[in-house]
């Protein structure tokens, strides 16, 4: 295969994957996503610098960890979600979780082709779009999986995490 042929496959690659990011641009925040980010939202309606935004995630982290929420530690992530700018903003919650997914998939690919594999092509890259797309194709839950933050939040960053720790081993 060519560099040609390669790059032709990444861009038809990109190109299925495009509607689900105009989908995104329709995308609202709901349940969950109200819930962890008040604080922090409130903070930035009353212009409140970024440390101090910052103090108000870690405040509902501190919050969680003394009431009978088990994901504590992740809420500083949730009170951070893109709406608290405005709703428009949430829009970039598929950005961001497609992002973190390629990301974790890169790393893995390019652990296993390179230094499993031996692979003296650096095609990992063109493989890691290729198993992106199966995996959004896959993916059970769309609306779960690709447009609500706080699930994603919740779950992809430890996806992604494993994937990492697998692909730094080398």
């Amino acid at each position: 295969m060519t560099r040609k042929h390669e790059i032709i496959l990444a861009i038809i690659t990109i190109l299925l994957i495009v509607p689900i990011f105009i989908v995104g641009f329709y995308n609202h925040p709901s349940a969950d996503d109200f819930n962890y980010s008040i604080n922090t939202h409130k903070a930035i309606l009353n212009g409140e610098n970024p440390i101090e935004i910052i103090g108000k995630a870690a405040k509902t982290s501190y919050h969680f960890y003394f009431t009978w929420q088990g994901l504590y530690a992740s809420t500083f992530v949730l009170a951070l979600q893109p709406a608290i700018w405005g709703e428009q903003f949430y829009a970039l919650t598929t950005f961001i979780i497609v992002g973190i997914l390629f990301a974790g998939i890169f790393i893995l690919t390019k652990t296993v082709f390179k230094y499993i594999f031996k692979s003296e092509r650096k095609r990992y890259w063109l493989i890691s779009l290729f198993i992106l797309f199966f995996m959004i194709e896959k993916i059970p839950s769309p609306v779960q999986g690709l447009y609500w933050f706080n699930g994603c939040m919740n779950y992809l960053r430890i996806f992604r995490s494993a994937f990492n720790g697998i692909g730094f081993i080398n």
